[in-house]
């Protein structure tokens, strides 16, 4: 008999310690990165010839890991090893682009139309509408009807607070625009969450005052997501950057509009021009990986990554800015983050 994780629960090494990445229950499980050789050099070893090799000095301890590892579901014993073959990691989109972002301040003047016709030539799946300025609900319905006949199949909302946001009228909006997934109402006077009674999409008043795109790039365990797509996309591509384009305030079109490069202004160029260029397309394959400390963390494929704002402005392989956790000591730095099983 020998013990086999499920095949959507997969162990990643780190400098300090490893993880298992249940990419089914969207859950990571820290464990010693003594565990984590025991499942993976010693894989095809039954339980007696692991405690043999460790000459019978650490017998307890490697009954409580696999203790550990049945009472949270994650494996099970078989002398039929060979009929659970592993998943594959690749990853594949039939999208040219899957995810969006468009940033509005006081002084846009999008032409949403325009942005939905060329969003769709793409395939883009999902679109972030940023706004650091207040928006009233007539322009928030005119921009969504720009969306109404398109591919899209998610809609994220980011909007500054004003008074006529209120819970109703957002409720209405989810409801007549189902592709909306949620809703955020930033710079607000008070933080509260609701679930709309009738879709359950989130709509959520925080605090945080947001004046441009800087406030992007957040690194903290809220954010993980221990999911098969960003597990595996992870492993190939940038998570963040991967089939991305944007549309900052002003209209230029970017990977990020924390980028300061632009490849045209919408409503004038293409956007399937854009995402042929190898300059546009070479933050895609950057992976956790190729990234400086990113590739000794052992949250490197469920964590999202920044290439705009990174530790160093001249190394497109730096680690993010805003990332204070250190996988050398396994510690959250500066901001004091705690992740615990």
């Amino acid at each position: 008999m020998v013990f086999l994780l499920y095949a959507c629960c997969v162990p990643v090494d780190g400098a300090r310690r490893s993880v298992i990445c249940d990419l089914q229950r969207n859950r990571p499980y820290l464990i010693p990165k003594a565990l984590f050789e025991i499942l993976t050099v010693h894989a095809d070893k039954s339980l007696p010839d692991i405690k043999a090799y460790y000459e019978h000095e650490v017998d307890e301890t490697i009954d409580e890991y696999f203790h550990f590892l049945i009472e949270n579901d994650l494996g099970f014993w078989t002398d039929e090893p060979y009929l659970y073959p592993p998943i594959a990691y690749d990853w594949e989109s039939p999208s040219q682009i899957t995810n969006a972002i468009v940033d509005m301040n006081e002084h846009s003047i999008h032409d949403f139309d325009w942005i939905a016709m060329e969003l769709d030539k793409v395939g883009c799946a999902a679109i972030q509408l940023r706004s650091y300025s207040s928006l009233s609900l007539d322009e928030l319905y005119s921009i969504l009807r720009s969306f109404q006949n398109c591919r899209l199949r998610t809609i994220e909302i980011l909007l500054k607070f004003s008074e006529g946001l209120e819970l109703a009228a957002l409720e209405e909006i989810v409801h007549t625009h189902q592709r909306v997934s949620s809703i955020y109402i930033h710079s607000s006077p008070y933080a509260e969450a609701h679930m709309a009674s009738r879709t359950k999409i989130p709509i959520v008043w925080i605090n945080t005052a947001i004046s441009d795109h800087s406030f992007c790039g957040n690194v903290n365990p809220g954010r993980f997501a221990s999911n098969i797509q960003m597990f595996t996309e992870s492993m190939h591509y940038n998570n963040c950057l991967n089939r991305k384009i944007s549309i900052d305030a002003d209209g230029h079109i970017k990977n990020c509009p924390a980028f300061g490069k632009s490849f045209g202004k919408a409503g004038s160029t293409s956007l399937t021009e854009v995402i042929c260029e190898s300059d546009f397309r070479k933050w895609w394959s950057i992976s956790k990986d190729s990234i400086d400390t990113c590739r000794d963390c052992e949250f490197r494929y469920i964590c999202t990554d920044c290439r705009a704002i990174t530790s160093n402005d001249s190394d497109m392989f730096s680690k993010p800015a805003k990332c204070k956790y250190n996988p050398y000591q396994a510690t959250w730095i500066a901001n004091s983050y705690s992740y615990e099983q």
